[in-house]
């Protein structure tokens, strides 16, 4: 296909493509058709720019282009419409280019409904956003669901996109921290785009796997550019997946109380939440934790292994979305709703070893000559400072944060000679010797919380600041996370007592509210440390928070 070149500053040359196979409703073969562009505002109103005539070929395929396109200095989305005479065959929404940029698109059954929802959403709203269109792209990623289904989910759209600003506005953001994170997701949008362009290109009528694997990947770029943009407007990533979850839940509740969307199709839009709010976890652990890292002055080479681990587990979060759009293609087909319910466990519990990848990993570089040395430095410079701490050793700091070097219940075993904190813990502890003023206040009554308490307390006291001050943060971070796990027990019970016929996964409304107490109580966290910076409170959070890799 043609490449995308600037013509002007301000003009691109737009390039499309779009195909249908074994669907009712193909493009008809080797005929002329109309493409028209309009330019769409923020309040839906459409205006032509130009219209061009292309031929579809052989195989039901077409590709036209436009010599000049509006820039986003004029109007924020653009519309097309392949067009036989006046019936609309196949339309497709996009963030418009940056004046002077490119833009890339394919055109599908897929972007077909994704397009027909969001019209709908707007015409009920008065207002189209790259949020509105982050929540029909997680809705609709299948081209077995139906117009009517499509354009009967407006009203869901509307409600999870002023359910995730109303999680934002929590945080109090500025004017132009709002435009940076609406900004970073427009262009998350138009990376994803492009990807369905590819997926136009690669189709092939006889396996219909090969343009779902790319609407995964597309997918997986919009919600890394979901991370990115809370990372770009300087929101803290537990509020964007809790934001996201909030979406998640509104659109379940409108989708649940409208009974012209059918039951497969719910059950395929409530899937593609279920997926992306996994997936969305794995993506915010790994970016959490190279932040902590490159915070704390231990990126590569320090612990380069672990950081291939994170590496890999980025990967294979991507590969399980490409496969999760193929599984759902195939069980949308065949109107299978038990087979997507199936897949709601599987995609939970293909999450589950991804983290565990990366749980055992950390475990074992304890063993590393790497960490040993990390370890021997802390404890001596923690010597050094004498008072309380003077003759600190590794076996004596162990032994004073109630980690066991032998099995018991609470800790495995540390199986070397020289005992060793997790590598995300030695990066917080070998770094807060350069953050004097750090101070940590504990939270009174989060211990009263839990339902069984920790066997073993830190001996505070015989710890000097600032150790003593990070030894008080690791241990209400892990109370904070037994409270978040115990509310997912909590969940499990409820939902093995309620469960559905046939079974899924939690409610989303659970999900949110799960997410939702775990970002307040990381927040009063926050707001108990004092004597640093915010990025020093955020990487102190990410490296000694106790459980990373629990599932949203």
């Amino acid at each position: 296909m043609s490449r995308i070149i600037p013509l002007i500053v301000g003009a691109v040359l737009f390039c499309f493509s779009a195909a249908s196979y074994a669907l009712p409703d193909h493009l008809p073969l080797s005929k002329d058709l109309t493409v028209r562009l309009s330019a769409l505002s923020a309040q839906g109103e459409l205006q032509t720019v130009a219209e061009v005539v292309a031929r579809t070929d052989a195989l039901g395929k077409i590709a036209f282009d436009f010599p000049t396109v509006p820039s986003s200095a004029t109007t924020p989305f653009l519309h097309i419409r392949i067009m036989d005479g006046e019936n609309v065959l196949r339309q497709a929404i996009v963030p418009s280019p940056q004046p002077g940029g490119t833009v890339d698109a394919g055109v599908s059954e897929v972007t077909d409904l994704q397009a027909r929802a969001l019209l709908k959403a707007t015409a009920l709203s008065g207002r189209l956003t790259p949020v509105h269109m982050l929540v029909a792209h997680t809705l609709l990623r299948t081209p077995t669901i139906s117009t009517t289904d499509a354009e009967a989910i407006g009203s869901a759209i509307v409600a999870g996109a002023d359910a995730l600003f109303a999680v934002l506005a929590t945080d109090d953001l500025s004017s132009d921290q709002h435009a940076a994170f609406l900004g970073s997701l427009r262009n998350g949008l138009a990376d994803a785009a492009g990807i369905y362009r590819k997926s136009v290109d690669d189709s092939i009528v006889f396996d219909q796997n090969v343009e779902a694997y790319r609407r995964g990947e597309a997918y997986a770029v919009l919600l890394q550019s979901l991370i990115d943009a809370g990372i770009d407007a300087g929101i803290n990533l537990e509020t964007v997946s809790t934001a996201f979850a909030a979406a998640g839940a509104a659109t379940e509740a409108a989708l649940e109380s409208n009974p012209a969307v059918g039951a497969v199709a719910r059950a395929g839009m409530r899937l593609g939440y279920v997926t992306g709010m996994l997936s969305l976890s794995n993506y915010r652990s790994i970016r959490e934790l190279v932040a902590g890292f490159r915070h704390a002055g231990c990126s590569p080479p320090r612990f380069s292994r672990l950081h291939s681990v994170f590496d890999l587990v980025w990967q294979d979060t991507t590969t399980s979305l490409k496969a999760a759009d193929r599984d759902l293609l195939a069980s949308s087909s065949e109107n299978d709703l038990q087979g997507l319910r199936i897949q709601e466990f599987n995609a939970v519990a293909r999450r589950d070893v991804q983290m565990l990848k990366l749980a055992f990993e950390s475990y074992d570089l304890r063993t590393i000559p790497e960490s040993v040395e990390l370890m021997l430095e802390i404890t001596s410079r923690m010597a050094g400072q004498g008072g309380v701490m003077a003759g600190m050793t590794p076996e004596h700091l162990m032994e004073i944060l109630g980690r066991s070097t032998s099995a018991s219940p609470e800790s495995p075993p540390v199986p070397v000679d020289v005992p060793t904190l997790t590598p995300y813990e030695l990066a917080a502890w070998a770094y807060i010797h350069t953050e004097p003023g750090f101070a940590y206040t504990p939270i009174a009554g989060l211990i009263d919380q839990l339902e069984s308490e920790p066997t073993a307390t830190p001996q505070f006291d015989k710890l000097a600041e600032p150790y003593k001050s990070l030894a008080l943060l690791t241990y209400d971070l892990i109370l904070i996370s037994r409270l978040y796990l115990q509310e997912q027990q909590d969940a499990e019970t409820a939902l093995e007592a309620n469960q559905t016929d046939p079974p899924r996964w939690y409610p989303l409304a659970t999900v949110r509210q799960i997410s939702e107490n775990n970002r307040q109580r990381l927040a009063l966290a926050r707001r108990h440390i004092s004597g640093v910076s915010p990025e020093a409170k955020d990487a102190l959070i990410y490296l000694v928070h106790e459980n990373r890799f629990v599932r949203f």
